[in-house]
């Protein structure tokens, strides 16, 4: 009888030990599973990372060209700057003196005319308008020397104009009729203060 019990134990054993080492099977059977399982995720996320950087290095070497196109254009945006400010200066120049000329012609009656206008002052950079308003000096023979004080008052009108001063005036002669001959100077406001204002030309011509 004891001996038959000792076989019964070591069976008994025995197949305790088989179920620990199923379990033991199994467990490490899950874990390289699991790992398994990890890995091919981690290996996916890798893959999927690596193809969204390749996008993106294409995308960088698409927009490079373009990049490069903007850097010309700014450049040569920044080159052209000097020459669209000479030309900005020279057209406000340029607006500032036909404006001046235009209003004195326009103030100018039928029977009055200009023999010879001359400017002085008007300090500026080279190609702007003058900054200190500058002056027209004017010569020329009206009818009489009432139509001579309505032409300063006419110019006087004009934002453009700050005041028009009689230099001086004489009784000639044109032809066989009489007439005065005048010189007047006419200062002209600063270009940042004056207002343009352009009427039509109306020069009379000897």
């Amino acid at each position: 009888m004891p001996s038959i019990n000792m076989i019964a134990a070591r069976r008994a054993e025995k197949r305790r030990q088989e179920r620990n080492t199923q379990k033991l099977i199994y467990g490490i059977v899950t874990e390289l599973g699991i790992i398994l399982l990890v890995t091919s995720i981690m290996f996916g996320r890798l893959v999927t990372t690596r193809n969204h950087v390749q996008d993106l290095n294409d995308q960088i070497k698409s927009l490079q060209a373009k990049v490069d196109e903007i850097q010309h254009l700014q450049d040569t945006t920044a080159s052209l700057q000097p020459k669209v400010a000479t030309l900005t200066q020279a057209r406000s120049n340029t607006l500032y003196w036909y404006t001046a000329v235009q209003n004195v012609s326009s103030s100018l009656p039928t029977d009055t005319w200009l023999t010879s206008m001359a400017t002085t002052g008007g300090n500026s950079t080279a190609g702007a308008a003058p900054s200190a308003g500058a002056t027209l000096n004017l010569v020329g023979m009206a009818s009489s020397q009432f139509v001579v004080g309505a032409t300063m008052m006419r110019m006087n009108t004009y934002p453009t104009i700050e005041q028009v001063t009689l230099n001086s005036v004489s009784q000639s002669t044109y032809g066989t009729k009489q007439a005065v001959s005048f010189n007047l100077v006419v200062q002209l406001k600063p270009a940042a203060t004056a207002t343009p204002a352009v009427g039509g030309a109306n020069v009379s011509k000897s």
